[in-house]
């Protein structure tokens, strides 16, 4: 869903798939500077071309759910029992109380007590805000890409379920013009899928393709162009993107590149 105010165009999209179908559906604007088309193949632009990048978008990245799942595995069963304490911060206590028209017939069980049982699945709400300049690698993406599934993963064997939306926003830096879009990357009610959360959490390229040509499709309003040179300045404002303020905002360190360690620093934040 496409909606528009007076210099700022925001994007809901409900999936990749809708993504990519604005992507493929809607002619760019003619950006001097379009690099999500542009024919380099370094690390920087994410070694796909835009095509090429819509397509593993919609079909799966294998390779990369194959290394997602072989670093989750290894930190994953380490990490339950490591942050047991925080992940059952939802269950209630138990206790008991003493009955007294049982003790006074001097019954053998005097205490009533209260079963421990967790609430019914709360749903933890996770936004993953995007953004990664030219010193970032692949590698330093794919890192957190794996300690984001990690945490997921660890929080919904806890017996909660996680919502993942990722966030990406642009401005002029003054903020008088915007674009910003967010991508549902998880229901709650589903499964976690490393095929489906792969892509989007941990490729150069959804973010340098992906999110670089939906920019440059803001052909109607010309807004495109007055980001300045590239695709403008980040935007880390979590109003201005959107977020309600009682979601957990994930926002990428790029000092950290353990994924165990990020899975921690993310579920640390978990509200």
């Amino acid at each position: 869903m496409r909606t528009q105010t007076d210099r700022h165009v925001d994007f809901k999209f409900e999936g990749l798939a809708e993504m990519t179908a604005y992507i493929s559906n809607t002619p760019p604007s003619g950006l001097d500077c379009m690099r999500s088309t542009r024919d380099r193949h370094g690390d920087h632009y994410g070694n796909l071309t835009l095509e090429q990048a819509c397509d593993v978008a919609r079909t799966g990245w294998v390779e990369g759910v194959a290394k997602l799942k072989k670093i989750t595995d290894g930190i994953v069963p380490k990490m339950s029992d490591d942050l047991s304490p925080k992940l059952n911060m939802y269950a209630s206590k138990a206790g008991g109380m003493l009955n007294m028209s049982r003790a006074l017939t001097g019954h053998p069980i005097p205490f009533v007590r209260f079963k421990n049982e967790p609430k019914h699945n709360p749903v933890v709400d996770l936004h993953y805000l995007v953004d990664a300049n030219c010193q970032i690698g692949s590698d330093q993406i794919i890192a957190w890409g794996s300690g984001l599934a990690a945490a997921i993963r660890t929080i919904e064997q806890s017996g909660k379920r996680v919502r993942l939306t990722v966030n990406f926003g642009a401005s002029d830096g003054a903020g008088r013009n915007k674009v910003t879009m967010s991508i549902l990357a998880k229901r709650p009610q589903d499964r976690l899928h490393l095929n489906q959360l792969t892509f989007v959490c941990a490729h150069p390229s959804f973010l340098r393709r992906l999110c670089f040509a939906v920019i440059e499709r803001c052909q109607d309003d010309r807004i495109c162009h007055k980001l300045g040179h590239g695709y403008g300045v980040p935007i880390g404002s979590t109003s201005d993107l959107g977020i309600p303020e009682s979601a957990t905002v994930i926002r990428s360190d790029w000092t950290i590149s353990d994924p165990k360690a990020i899975a921690k620093a993310i579920i640390a934040q978990v509200k």
